[in-house]
């Protein structure tokens, strides 16, 4: 499942105070997934939040990713059904976002004057454990 292209459409970049960071969140949303025969093209926001409260960026972006026709079905229907992908391709698209995101911000941490954000590891997912019903 390589990934063909991808593109940044929008970063933001805003420093609040001139406090040492604490903590540094990361959220990668996926957005949207938009299939086209055997590729698709999926739409992501990459925040960060440098607690506490001290700065935040954003960086939106998509990938175009070209998929197997029976991947592609399966994706289509998780997408349809849940609003999220496979975890053997959202392992994948994690980790190209992630690369992403802390390439461009780390030239919003220098433009802003914070810390350049931690090199995450490769993403690996698993299924939520089944719940138990409270008794």
């Amino acid at each position: 499942m390589p990934i063909l292209t991808g593109k940044i459409l929008d970063v933001r970049a805003t420093k609040k105070k001139d406090e040492q960071m604490k903590g540094l969140n990361v959220n990668v949303a996926l957005e949207d997934f938009k299939p086209e025969a055997d590729k698709a093209t999926i739409r992501y926001t990459y925040s960060l939040s440098y607690e506490p409260g001290v700065a935040t960026m954003q960086v939106l972006g998509e990938l175009i990713v070209q998929f197997p026709k029976d991947k592609m079905k399966e994706c289509r229907e998780k997408w349809e059904k849940e609003k999220n992908l496979p975890l053997d391709v959202a392992e994948e698209i994690l980790t190209a976002i992630t690369y992403t995101g802390t390439a461009v911000g780390t030239l919003l941490a220098f433009a802003i004057g914070v810390n350049a954000p931690i090199n995450i590891p490769r993403a690996k997912l698993a299924p939520a454990a089944p719940t138990r019903p409270v008794q």
